[in-house]
């Protein structure tokens, strides 16, 4: 893994999680499913809900298409429930891409 702090860039393999002051990144995801913080989930008519009990207010959640169609949209998150779940929308109702989706939690 690969540890983040300030400017500085170290590397170890034994590393897991990377801490700087304003977050904290999980490199692994033990028990996966609901408890992940990376993974895929496949858009239904524009959207896709996951349900993620790590989702907190303040965690930000990146978003990346992993294939392109003719109805491809721009996604977004477009509502979350604390411990709960997230929702994936996209501007186009058509949308039926997988979106690869990870969780960053904020830091203490």
């Amino acid at each position: 893994g690969t540890l983040l702090t300030d400017n500085l860039i170290a590397t170890s393999a034994t590393t897991t999680n990377a801490t700087t002051t304003s977050f904290s990144v999980v490199t692994n995801s033990p028990g996966g499913g609901q408890s992940a913080y990376m993974g895929t989930s496949a858009l239904s008519s524009g959207t896709a809900v996951v349900n993620n009990s790590n989702v907190t207010a303040t965690s930000v959640i990146m978003l990346t298409p992993q294939d392109g169609t003719t109805n491809a949209g721009s996604v977004w998150v477009s509502a979350r429930t604390t411990n709960t779940s997230f929702t994936i929308s996209s501007t186009n109702i058509l949308d039926a891409r997988t979106v690869a989706w990870w969780i960053i939690k904020p830091g203490p």
